[in-house]
């Protein structure tokens, strides 16, 4: 057995503060919201709303301070928001700088971001679900839905790769999206055609890493790919006989209330921060991927199923954490989902890839999975913490912020409190 496997009977004490959504709104306003009758003895209530409060202020300090070192160094970061998610119910938000650095309209934890690649978990449970119900196996060939299509003999490994092949990014694919010229040649087109509602539908998303030498024998290496996930997508709505959308609309974002979760089928959700390109002007795009009516100037589902979600860090979080403690796949898929493709180790990198789903491993933290998101203008990272139990979850309205430095820092603020909580439990003799 591993060492980090999912048992639900791991004599963990439970945080007292089930039922409590808090959010800072940035300078020192902590609202709570949600507050349920509480079962615990006064001590008990009393050190979990002391708790809650050191959270929001602990998280609120270290994002602040993400944002005002990154300045300083010259980093491209105008806002942030963060959330971190417990099982119990605990949601805490946090933001800061800009939504919109020229109008001021401070970030606020209610604004909404595309999420990037973090919408490849949402793919991969929705498939590892399908599994579950008996549409197809992992092993399943895509040839099953795919095979008669005109362009399938042309698709590299076409008849050896497999379900399990595209979510673990062993199909020995390219990533139309970073590694063909084509591919960056058509989005320029595309957005200096004056016409924003104009996309690549999947099947013309595919056609980019037709006629090419496959990179390896399906299965027996690792690239990651977008292009593998659009053909996920294809499957998902070949298989259910449902949009994608649909589909995880009605199974895991209606039932889990991530209200803030919505498809990138259109250009202008509710509350959308304003996007900074550095990167993604090399794609043609301006710097500020937001036009003046509020809606991108470009059309999102271009990202369809290689990420394809706007989104919150508390609704990322609260996914993550459902996930991760089985509430969205049965443990035979969630077991699937994490256990990794030994090529993806040997690739080096910041992680192993398991199924939809990155592995990171931390001397102090233990292990962690989840995903991190680039779309142009913006940037995302969300990870469940095995050993702690808990989800965090982090985006930014600029798609050169540096992530890898600043996402260790919250979750030390959020160790820091845990860590201090242990040390001031009471013994049983006292």
């Amino acid at each position: 057995m591993r060492p980090e496997s999912f048992l639900r009977d791991r004599n963990l004490k439970r945080p007292a503060w089930r039922g409590l959504s808090i959010v800072v709104l940035g300078w020192g306003l902590v609202l709570l919201v949600g507050c349920r009758a509480p079962t615990e003895i006064p001590d008990d209530a009393a050190r979990a709303d002391e708790r809650r409060e050191r959270l929001a202020e602990s998280l609120q300090s270290a994002l602040e301070h993400v944002r005002s070192s990154a300045l300083a160094d010259g980093e491209c970061l105008p806002g942030a928001t963060a959330a971190v998610a417990f099982p119990d119910e605990l949601v805490v938000e946090v933001a800061t700088g800009y939504s919109n650095v020229d109008d001021e309209i401070a970030m606020r934890p209610e604004h909404v971001m595309p999420a990037g690649s973090v919408g490849k978990v949402f793919v991969a449970a929705t498939v590892l679900r399908l599994v579950s119900e008996g549409h197809f196996e992992l092993e399943t060939p895509i040839s099953t839905w795919f095979g008669d299509e005109d362009w399938f003999d042309r698709l590299p490994n076409a008849e050896s790769i497999t379900v399990r092949h595209l979510l673990q990014h062993a199909s020995g694919l390219i990533d139309h999206a970073f590694e063909s010229e084509e591919f960056v040649a058509a989005i320029g087109a595309l957005i200096g055609s004056g016409d924003p509602e104009a996309y690549l539908p999947p099947a013309q998303l595919v056609e980019y890493v037709l006629d090419r030498d496959p990179l390896f024998p399906a299965g027996d290496g690792y690239n990651y790919t977008d292009t593998g996930f659009i053909l996920l997508g294809m499957v998902i709505e070949e298989a259910s006989g449902s949009s994608y959308y649909d589909l995880l609309s009605a199974t895991i974002l209606e039932p889990l209330e991530l209200s803030r979760t919505s498809p990138q089928n259109r250009r202008d959700p509710r509350h959308l921060a304003q996007g900074y390109a550095v990167e993604g002007q090399a794609l043609g795009l301006p710097e500020e991927v937001v036009g003046p009516d509020g809606a991108l100037v470009f059309n999102p589902l271009i990202e369809w199923t290689g990420g394809g979600l706007y989104s919150s860090p508390a609704d990322l979080a609260r996914f993550l954490l459902a996930l991760l403690e089985g509430e969205v796949v049965d443990a035979a898929a969630l077991e699937e989902m994490t256990t990794v493709n030994p090529a993806s180790v040997a690739a080096g990198g910041a992680g192993a890839y398991g199924l939809g789903l990155g592995r990171r491993e931390n001397a102090d933290l233990g292990v962690s999975y989840g995903h991190s998101g680039f779309f142009p203008g913006y940037n995302a990272r969300a990870l469940y913490f095995v050993e702690d139990r808990f989800a965090l979850a982090l985006q930014v309205n600029c798609d050169s912020a540096n992530l890898d430095r600043h996402f260790p820092v919250l979750v030390g603020a959020v160790t820091d409190v845990l860590r201090s909580d242990v040390d001031e439990e009471p013994t049983d003799a006292q």
